[in-house]
Formats: structure tokens, C-alpha cells, sequence
């Protein structure tokens, strides 16, 4: 290329450039074939190696060569069966000596004779043999499946082969073509090279101009660079004499500092010795001095000395003289002191037996928790105490059937089940307790307790009824009030009763074989002779105890059907024995810390007797149902307001403890709620009971009346006054401690089971954490800490559970009751619904709305004055747009159901309510103009049968609907199970209004 622009450019040389072009071709095509020729030899190479590996492979897989390998087989198998066959082998198999089993009994040994031993040894030799023959068999088989592989090794490497050759015939196509299409691409560069010659050549000349100007310009920058360095140097040669000038002059300036300090050093060095030297001779002199001085002081601290030791002397024979004197008259002080003494005990002693009788005659005085239950009439207490004889009798006889059935269908055998270990534990305790003594027990039932029990010990209990055993040792302890041995076995029949294999197992032959009749003649005989302030751990123990079992047998009974009988007759016994009295007067008396796990334990009896008594059919108990919602609401209130006054935002007097039982209380009130919403309102109102029997109440609680046992005398219930002190007690308190406001987990099982259609706005309440699903454990249990249980804001402080509770308590008192709904407007400074909109967060106007606006919305539901307050707290707006998001996804048919009961409604309001009724015409639209609506949807089948409706109704019905189904205990909280649907329109159209407003 070089070559033909040269000679372009010179026109003296007159070569043709079609030649140089057709030169430079056959050169690049030259070394074309030569890189294409080695690549080709390359790959020859590599395939003859190949082939020389696959050839070598094949020689040793060829039918010859495995011939010889076969043959190879015969003659070690043949070598091995001459040397298995030889005689040395046989002599040497005849002639080993076979170890003796370890299994061989010397006992039973015989004695063998000499062919006995040799038909053994030839024995032995055959089996030598037989196993040689299995070895030989084995690799007579791995030869066989060698040469197999070997086969297949074979047609694989020939199938290689033929695809080697595929390829090297494909590439040398591909190699053939790519040859062609190369010497057509340089065809084509040789004819696009000649034509740009062409064009280059006119403009050569061009390129000539240009290159010489550029050559002068390089030429001239050159010298100007040339004159800028060399006078660059001459500065640089300046710049450098003038730092060694100025590094000479400091070298000279150093080299007299140098000395110059040297010779300060040296004066300093002498001025410093001629110091010390002074100094120590003022100090030399100084303890001369000093010496001299102690020395005289010495002198004088000798004679002071001396003259202290004379005046010690005298002084102490003057006090012993002293002393002569006291000890004499010390002699009759102390007998006119023991005399004075010996009259003091005598006048003590006076005391103390007349404190002892004031102690006992108070005691005598004193009332029992038996006057604190509900007062029976003597003919009740006649039917209680016939009807006792008889379950007494009658579970006896059945436990004792129950038990031998019991130990004829059990599948272990007595020898098993006597090697347990609880075997001779259980035969001291029943030892332990036939002594006057329950002492001896705390030993056994300590082994029970560190013990760990396995199928067996549980059968063993079962088998042999130990739950007898420790019934009896419980009832003992009672007598004897040994409240240690009482908590140990309590603590047993709890463990036993909720282990994850056998407690069910436990608590169904507890319960059949009729050790509950005789815990709960323990329990009924502790509550009668129990005194009040008395310590109480003897009935906690027994009500734990029957409670736990309840509970289990409640929980397994929900799912087996075959459990519903053994859970009745549970009920049955506990009704007989009045196990409900006891917890209605432990309830109304337990207000001390002390008695706080006594109360929670039958709150606990009294919520699981309600989840099952609320699933049956029948008519309610109205005395029943009186007395429990009236003992619940006496401790509510004696918990919320302590001494009569209500809780303050400062007050710490709620402990965790209180807390927890707060929550039970809550949770309680409003199962009873959903069960019969009609009569738990009407006996909170305060026309409930007549004037002469809340005169006679009152007359009770001070005193002034004896009470005298009749059905149908009741006591006086919580009146709206009250109830708007606790309740405003409460959120006062939230309001000082928001802080401690726990985070409830959130409600993973809920969604399970609601089915699909939860809404999001309920999906985030759910994440937001609603309830507790259980009652929480006591905070002073074995299982808690008890550091923490004191702890505001810990793990077991359940405060934001509680209020949640609360709120949804208030949602059901306000629902359609105008007096109750009239109660959240008092107050002095703010109403009571107010005082709870207030204290609330943010969080409950957002996220948790799920909460707290259906409570709104039911207090708010028809009442002005409640109307107003939440208009003054909150945004209106927002409680329309909820309403209005849970009414919009209704099908047509619940909505025409809404809107033909809505009607139905007013007009029953309309006719007992003439203050709403005279409302509704200054609005300027009648009843008959409601009910003749153009608008209203045709009349159905289901709505010409359902003629009207009424608000208690609508009340059952919602009770009805919640008793039928099993939810989950955060889905209570939705607006359609707080306010049936058929109140949406009127809630609707109320906001609406109050907005327009």
C-alpha cells in the first residue's frame, strides 16, 4: 500500500498500480491457504490421536481378548476349588475349633463324643466349601456384567466415530465455503482499492501543499520552544545558585546556635550544682533543728506521762469506791425491778386473755363467706341438700363400676403397670395419709412433682384411681390447714390435667370415676366454715383445681361429641353442690391484693360455665342470670372505684393483677351480653327493682336489717350512676397512661375463620391487634415472672385488651336503650362519651375504627344530645364514610331487607315514643307517608311474612345469630354482629342530616 501511494505521489515512476493491487492480492491470498492448510493439519493431528486411544480401547474390549479374559475367570475359579478341595484346607477345617456361643448354657452342656466333634468339623469344612461357591458365583457375575458394559462401551465409541465424521465433513464444507466467499470479498476490496487510487490521485497535490505548510509550522514551533527552555535552564541555574547561597548561610547560623547553647548549658549545669549543694546544707542544718526539738518534747511528754499515771490512779480508786456504792444500791433496784416485772406479766397475761376473748367473740360475730352467697328459701336448701345425698351416693356406686370397667378394658397388664414409679411413691402418700399427721406427704408429692411421667405412670394413675389417693390427701390438708401440702397436690392434679397426651385422658376418668363428687364436698365444706379476711388458699386451691378440669373437658367436649355427656355431668355435679353461689360471694367479698387470684379463678369457673350454657336451648334462669351479672358489676366496681371514689389519670392503683382480672370482667359481661341483650340492659336501669326492694337492700348493706332468705328477694344492681363513675374512672385512668398501652399480636386464626370475604378495612383492625383469643394466665402464677407482673407496660399487662373490651361492653349497653344512651351525656366538665373520644389515640380514628365507631354509632343512634358530642370530638365524615363502606358491599336482597326493617322500626318507634313521633311530623313527614313511599322496593316473600319488627326483636335476633356461630373472639368486633343492618339506614340518614347541619 505504501508502495502504490509512492508512487502516486512521484510520477517518475511509471509502474501500473493495476499491478501493484494484483500483486498485494496474491500475497494476502497466499497467506490465506497457508493459515487455512495448518489449521487443517491441526485438527488431523488431534483426530489421529483419537483414533489411537479408541483403537487401543477396542483391542482390549475385543470378543478375543475377553475370550482370554474368560479363561483367565475358569482358572482362578479352578485354582480356587483345588485349593478349597486340597487336603491341607480340609485338615485344617476339620482340625479349627469352634468358639463357644455366648448364648450356651453350661448347665444344660451333654457330653460329646469324638464323632460328634468330627461331624461338626466336617460341618463346618462344607460350609467353608459352600461360601468358596457363592464367591466364585458373585464374580463369575461381575465378570459377565464387565463384559457387558464393555459391549455397550463398544457401540458408543463406534456411534463417536460416526459423528467425528459428520463433523470433520461438515467443517471441511464450511471451511470450502468460507474459502470461496473470501476470495469474492477480495475480489470486491481490489475493485473498491482501485477506484479510491483514483480518487486519491487528484488530490495529492493537495496533500503535498498541505503537508509542507504543516512541516513549516512544526519547524517554527520547534524554535520558539527551543528559545522558551533555554531560558527555562538559565532560570533554573539562577534559582539554584541562590538555594545553595541561602543553604550555606543557614548551615553557618545552625553552627553558631550549636554553640551558643552549649555554653548555656554548661553556666546552667554549674548553676544547678552550686543550688544543690546549698541546699543540702540548709537541710542538714533544718535536721539538726528538728532532732533537738523532738528530743525536748520527748523530755516533756515523759513527765506529762507521769503525771497523768499518778491522776489515773487516783481517779480509779475514787470510782471503784464509786462503783462499792452502786453495786450496793443496784442490788435493790433489781429486786424492786423484778418485782415491778413480775406484776407487769401478771397484768400482761390479764390482757391477753381478755384479747383472747374479745378475739373470739368477734370471730363468733364475724360473718361467713356462706351469708355472702345468694340466700336460698328452705325449701331450696332442703331440695339442695336431698338432691347432694343422692349425687353422693349414686357417683360412688358409678365410679366404682366405671373403675373395674375401666381396669378390664385396659390393654396393660398389671406386671407392666407395677413397674412404674409412681408405684411405691403412691403406697407411701396412702400410707402418709392414714397418720394424724399430712406432714409426711410434702416428701411423696415432692417426687411426684420432679418426676417425669411417661404412658405408663399416667396409666398407672388411671389404673389403680391414684387421682383418689391425692383427692383424699387435699381433703386432709383442708382439715389440718396445711396450705403447703394443699398447693403441692393442687399443682399435681394440674399438671396432670393439662398435659398435651393424657390430660384429656385424665380429666374424663377424673370426672366418671367421681373424684370430683369428693373435691366438690371439699369445696362446699370449706366455703360454709370459711370466715371472711380468713386466708382463703384451701378454697383456691379446690376451685383451681375444678376449674382447670372444666375448662379441659369444655375445650375437648367442643370438638368430640362423646365428651358432651361427661362435661354435663360435670355441670350437674357443680349445680348440685352450688359451685355457682360460691363464686357469686367470693366475687362480691375478694377486693384485697391477696384475694385477686381467688377472684380470677372463679371468673374463670363462671366464663366457661357460660360458653357452654349459652349454646343451649331453653328458657334463662332469671335469678341466675341476676346474680351473676350482679356480682360481676360489684367487683367492677370495687376495683374501679376504690373507697367510693373513681380512678384519677395519675392513680397507680391499678396493679397488673387488677388489670388482668379487669380484662376476665370485661370479657364475662360481654359473653352475658350477647347471650340475652334484653335483660342485661334492663337490670342496669334504675327502675329495674321497685322503690321498697332498693329501700330493703340498702337497709342490708348497712346493717340495719337483717336479711331473711327468699327467691325472690334480690339485691340491689349497679345503678347508671355507678356505672358512669366506673366507666369515667377508667378512660381517665387510659388517659394517664397511654404509654403502657401494649401491642396486641395480631389476629392470624381470625381470617381463617370469617372465610374469604374479609374486608380491608377489618383486615387492618385484625393487624392492629383487637383481643386476647383466652383468659390470660394470672400475672403471680408459677409460669410468669414476677418482676415483670408488677411492671407497667410488661408482658403480662394486658391494658389495651381491656379497653378494647370496654369499648365494645359500652357498644352493647348503648344498643337501642335510650337511659344508657342518656348516661354517656353526663358529666360536669366533659360528657362521658366525650371523656372517651378524648383519652382515646389517633390510632382508633384510622387503623383500629373497627373498634371504636360502631360503639359511636350505637350511642349516637337516635339521641340528639350524643349526636352533638361526637359532632364537637370528631368528624362526622368519617363515621359516614365507614357506614357507608360496610353498607355498599350488601347484595340488593339485604339491602331491601335493611330498608323494609328500618321502616318497620320507626313506626314501632313512632308508636311508644311520642317525643319521636312529634320529630318526625315537624320534619314534615307522617308515618303513613314512610310507609307509602314510592321509592321502597316491592314487598317480597320473606318481608310479607316477617308482618313487623321491634327493637327487642332485632335484639334476639342478634343474640341468636352470635350463640349459633363459633367465631373467633376478634370477629365480635365487626359493625354487623354489634348493629344489625336493619339500623344502617337510620344511622346513615342521621350523619347526614347532623351534617347538613
Amino acid at each position: 500500500m505504501y508502495e502504490v501511494l509512492y508512487n502516486l505521489e512521484n510520477h517518475a515512476h511509471l509502474h501500473d498500480i493495476d499491478e501493484f493491487i494484483a500483486v498485494t492480492e496474491d500475497c494476502l491470498k497466499a497467506l490465506k491457504t497457508v493459515k487455512v492448510e495448518r489449521r487443517i493439519e491441526a485438527r488431523r493431528m488431534n483426530l489421529s490421536m483419537r483414533n489411537q486411544v479408541n483403537s487401543l480401547v477396542n483391542t482390549l474390549a475385543t470378543p478375543s481378548n475377553r475370550e482370554a479374559d474368560d479363561a483367565l475367570g475358569e482358572a482362578v475359579r479352578t485354582s480356587a476349588t483345588t485349593v478349597s478341595q486340597s487336603p491341607q484346607n480340609y485338615k485344617a477345617a476339620l482340625l479349627k475349633q469352634k468358639l463357644p456361643s455366648p448364648k450356651h448354657s453350661p448347665v444344660r452342656a451333654d457330653v460329646q463324643t469324638r464323632g460328634d466333634v468330627e461331624a461338626a468339623r466336617y460341618a463346618s469344612a462344607l460350609r467353608a466349601e459352600e461360601r468358596q461357591r457363592q464367591a466364585e458365583e458373585r464374580r463369575f457375575d461381575i465378570l459377565q456384567e464387565m463384559k457387558q458394559k464393555s459391549e455397550v462401551a463398544d457401540a458408543r465409541s463406534l456411534r463417536a466415530k460416526a459423528r467425528r465424521e459428520e463433523a470433520e465433513t461438515k467443517q471441511r464444507m464450511e471451511t470450502q465455503d468460507r474459502m470461496d466467499n473470501g476470495v469474492r470479498r477480495a475480489e470486491e476490496a481490489r475493485r473498491q482499492t482501485r477506484e479510491k487510487a483514483q480518487r486519491a490521485h487528484s488530490r495529492v497535490e493537495e496533500v503535498l501543499l498541505t503537508k509542507e505548510l504543516q512541516q513549516q509550522n512544526k519547524a517554527l514551533l520547534l524554535d520558539k520552544k527551543m528559545s522558551d527552555v533555554e531560558h527555562n535552564q538559565e532560570q533554573m541555574r539562577e534559582k539554584l545558585q541562590k538555594q545553595a547561597q541561602e543553604r550555606q548561610e543557614a548551615v553557618r547560623a545552625a553552627a553558631e546556635r550549636r554553640r551558643n547553647l552549649s555554653q548555656e548549658r554548661q553556666e546552667k549545669q554549674q548553676q544547678r550544682e552550686q543550688h544543690r549543694v546549698d541546699n543540702l546544707r540548709r537541710v542538714d542544718e533544718q535536721k539538726k533543728v528538728d532532732q533537738e526539738v523532738k528530743q525536748q518534747k520527748a523530755r516533756e511528754w515523759e513527765k506529762k506521762v507521769q503525771q497523768h499515771h499518778v491522776d489515773t490512779t487516783a481517779e480509779a480508786e475514787a470510782k471503784s469506791r464509786k462503783t462499792e456504792e452502786k453495786f450496793q444500791q443496784s442490788a435493790q433496784l433489781l429486786e424492786e425491778q423484778r418485782e415491778r416485772r413480775q406484776q407487769k406479766l401478771e397484768r400482761q397475761e390479764q390482757k391477753l386473755r381478755e384479747a383472747k376473748e374479745r378475739r373470739d367473740r368477734e370471730l363468733a360475730a364475724r360473718p361467713t363467706l356462706e351469708e355472702m352467697m345468694p340466700p336460698l328459701s328452705e325449701q331450696e336448701v332442703e331440695q339442695q341438700a336431698s338432691r347432694f345425698s343422692r349425687l353422693s351416693t349414686t357417683a360412688a356406686h358409678h365410679g366404682k363400676v366405671f373403675a373395674d370397667t375401666y381396669q378390664k378394658m385396659s390393654a396393660h397388664s398389671t406386671k407392666d403397670l407395677n413397674r412404674s414409679r409412681l408405684r411405691v411413691v403412691f403406697s407411701r402418700l396412702a400410707s402418709a395419709v392414714a397418720t394424724p399427721s399430712v406432714v409426711q406427704c410434702r416428701h411423696p408429692l415432692s417426687e411426684i412433682t420432679a418426676a417425669t411421667l411417661g404412658n405408663v405412670d399416667y396409666e398407672f394413675v388411671r389404673y389403680f384411681n391414684a387421682f383418689e389417693t391425692l383427692v383424699k390427701v387435699l381433703v386432709e390438708a383442708r382439715k389440718a390447714r396445711d396450705f403447703g401440702v394443699m398447693r403441692q397436690t393442687t399443682d399435681i392434679l394440674l399438671s396432670w390435667f393439662v398435659d398435651e397426651k393424657e390430660g384429656r385422658e385424665n380429666v374424663v376418668y377424673f370426672i366418671k370415676s367421681g373424684c370430683t363428687v369428693l373435691l366438690l364436698t371439699c369445696l362446699r365444706d370449706e366455703a360454709h366454715a370459711l370466715l371472711l379476711q380468713q386466708n382463703a388458699e384451701a378454697l383456691r386451691c379446690t376451685m383451681e383445681a375444678l376449674g382447670t378440669c372444666l375448662e379441659r373437658i369444655s375445650a375437648e367436649a367442643q370438638g368430640a361429641a362423646k365428651l358432651a355427656p361427661v362435661r354435663d355431668q360435670l355441670l350437674n355435679e357443680m349445680e348440685v353442690v352450688g359451685v355457682d353461689r360460691v363464686c357469686i360471694a367470693v366475687l362480691q367479698t375478694c377486693t384485697e391484693e391477696g384475694e385477686l387470684q381467688l377472684a380470677y379463678t372463679a371468673l374463670c369457673i363462671i366464663h366457661t360455665e357460660l360458653s357452654v350454657v349459652t349454646r343451649r336451648k331453653g328458657e334463662v334462669k332469671r335469678n341466675w342470670f341476676q346474680q351473676i351479672t350482679t356480682s360481676l358489676f360489684t367487683l367492677l366496681q370495687n376495683m374501679l372505684t376504690p373507697n367510693g371514689s373513681p380512678l384519677r389519670e395519675n392513680d397507680a392503683s391499678l396493679s397488673c393483677e387488677r388489670v388482668t382480672i379487669l380484662f376476665c370482667l370485661f370479657r364475662t359481661l360481654n359473653t352475658l351480653a350477647r347471650w340475652q341483650l334484653t335483660k342485661f340492659q334492663e337490670l342496669l336501669h334504675d327502675g329495674s327493682t321497685d322503690a321498697g326492694a332498693a329501700m330493703e337492700a340498702m337497709q342490708v348493706r348497712k346493717g340495719e336489717m337483717k336479711r331473711t332468705p327468699s327467691a325472690d328477694s334480690l339485691p340491689a344492681l349497679i345503678t347508671r350512676t355507678e356505672l358512669f363513675h366506673i366507666l369515667n374512672g377508667f378512660f381517665m385512668f387510659i388517659h394517664g397512661h397511654l404509654e403502657e398501652l401494649e401491642t396486641i399480636p395480631a389476629s392470624e386464626d381470625a381470617e381463617g375463620a370469617t372465610g374469604k370475604g374479609i374486608k380491608s378495612s377489618f383486615t387492618e383492625a385484625l393487624q392492629f391487634g383487637i383481643t386476647l383469643n383466652t383468659f390470660p394466665a394470672f400475672p403471680c402464677s408459677s409460669g410468669s415472672d414476677p418482676g415483670d407482673s408488677q411492671k407497667l407496660g410488661g408482658k403480662h399487662y394486658h391494658l389495651r385488651a381491656t379497653l378494647h373490651e370496654c369499648i365494645l361492653l359500652v357498644g352493647y349497653l348503648c344498643f337501642d336503650d335510650a337511659p344508657l344512651q342518656d348516661m354517656m351525656g353526663w358529666g360536669k366538665k366533659k360528657p362521658l362519651l366525650g371523656t372517651m373520644l378524648n383519652v382515646l389515640p389517633i390510632t382508633y380514628f384510622s387503623n383500629a375504627r373497627h373498634i371504636l365507631f360502631p360503639t359511636i354509632l350505637s350511642a349516637i343512634l337516635q339521641n340528639n344530645r350524643n349526636s352533638m358530642i361526637v359532632r364537637e370530638e370528631m368528624s362526622l365524615a368519617e363515621l359516614q364514610q365507614f357506614i357507608s363502606q360496610e353498607y355498599d358491599p350488601l347484595t340488593k336482597k339485604a339491602k331491601m331487607y335493611a330498608q323494609e326493617h328500618h321502616k318497620q322500626l320507626v313506626a314501632h318507634k313512632m308508636e311508644t315514643d311520642p317525643r319521636f313521633a312529634l320529630m318526625v311530623k315537624l320534619q314534615g313527614k307522617s308515618w303513613a307517608d314512610m310507609a307509602d313511599d314510592d321509592d321502597s322496593p316491592p314487598a317480597t316473600a320473606r318481608s310479607s311474612e316477617t308482618t313487623s319488627t321491634t327493637p327487642a326483636v332485632e335484639k334476639e335476633k342478634l343474640c341468636k345469630g352470635l350463640r349459633a356461630m363459633s367465631l373467633n373472639q376478634s370477629n365480635y368486633f365487626k359493625l354487623e354482629r354489634r348493629l344489625p343492618i336493619s339500623y344502617w339506614p337510620a344511622a346513615m340518614e342521621q350523619l347526614e342530616k347532623l351534617r347538613q347541619l
